[in-house]
């Protein structure tokens, strides 16, 4: 058991370091003097006004969003993965929840499926909500909306580790009781 751990903590160690590789060798190269929009420069002593170092807020930033930038920086040739990763994002959740399911199914039969259970599903599916405006967040940097920051980001995660948790409170509770 140990020996297949440490292959497989070997293997993605390997496949961690090849996709930074990789990363570094497609990323652009930035211009000389590249900076972040609201650029933050302190006053001399005595002299002008301060400069607030963060954009104006905004209720939403979908304006700005775009697969080209990631934290306010061009992607180049990393656009595809970009994409790639947005759209992988969710497949994985729907894919966890449906063998979740599947598995439910088939170790319950006929019977009901325990409230636990059914809340450790709802759980992960707000979390594929909270990855998602993950997503959105990364690609709107620095501009981030207050509609996708706290919906799509904040409170899914939230609301989503609460009911993973309540669940398994009440798995506990069934298996003790």
């Amino acid at each position: 058991m140990l020996k297949k751990f440490l292959l497989i903590l070997i293997f993605t160690g390997v496949l961690s370091f090849g996709g930074v590789y990789l990363g570094k060798v497609l990323a652009p190269h930035l211009p000389p003097g590249f900076t972040l929009p609201p650029q933050f420069t302190p006053p001399s002593p005595g002299v002008g006004e301060v400069i607030h170092p963060f954009p104006p807020v905004n209720f939403t930033a979908f304006e700005y969003f775009s697969f080209k930038t990631f934290l306010g920086r061009p992607l180049g040739s990393l656009y595809g993965f970009a994409l790639v990763r947005f759209a992988l994002t969710s497949v994985w959740f729907v894919i966890a929840v449906y063998f979740l399911l599947r598995y439910l199914r088939g170790f319950y039969g006929p019977r009901a499926v325990p409230l636990s259970w059914l809340l450790i599903v709802a759980g992960l599916i707000v979390t594929n909500v909270a990855e998602i405006g993950e997503n959105f967040t990364f690609h709107e940097w620095p501009y981030m909306g207050i509609l996708e920051h706290n919906f799509l980001l904040i409170l899914p995660h939230l609301w989503g580790a609460f009911l993973v948790a309540l669940g398994t409170w009440f798995l506990l509770r069934e298996v003790k009781g």
